[in-house]
């Protein structure tokens, strides 16, 4: 496969291939430090994470069709996802993530959630997978944060 082009999160770009859950939780968690709003796992490509507006590479790696399929079940705990996306349906979850990395007040491994939107598409003539994963942040942001003019509330 061709190498990916684009740019790399130099700092901690992965080599080494998907095996499993900790792996994707690795992936993950170092997307929410880096501030990615979203983490895209794609048959054919290697992840992607929306990073203030850009995309950049997390991995080298391009994810095979059995690697996103291992990801997509484990992520969702449903032995069947890939039966369901196989005939042409897609899938949302929420997903908590685990980041032994950090605590929060009470000495409990922080919680990341995740929206993960499963969806079929084409893949060298056969169906591959697009996982978009979403962060969502514990505490909502602010309207100031947003940016929306006080006049509109």
């Amino acid at each position: 496969m061709p190498a990916w082009t684009g740019p790399l999160d130099v700092s901690d770009v992965v080599d080494r291939p998907i095996v499993g859950r900790d792996d994707v939780t690795r992936l993950l968690v170092r997307a929410v430090a880096l501030e990615a709003s979203e983490v895209i796992f794609q048959t054919g490509r290697p992840v992607l994470a929306q990073i203030h507006g850009r995309l950049l590479a997390l991995t080298r790696q391009w994810l095979q069709p059995a690697t996103i399929s291992r990801i997509s079940v484990d992520l969702t705990g449903t032995d069947s996802m890939m039966s369901k996306l196989y005939s042409g349906r897609d899938a949302d979850r929420a997903v908590p993530i685990e980041d032994r990395s950090a605590v929060d007040a009470t000495g409990e491994p922080l919680r990341h959630r995740f929206r993960v939107n499963l969806t079929p598409n084409h893949y060298e003539g056969d169906i591959g997978v697009q996982l978009v994963c979403r962060h969502i942040p514990f505490m909502p942001p602010t309207i100031a944060e947003i940016g929306i003019e006080p006049g509109i509330v």
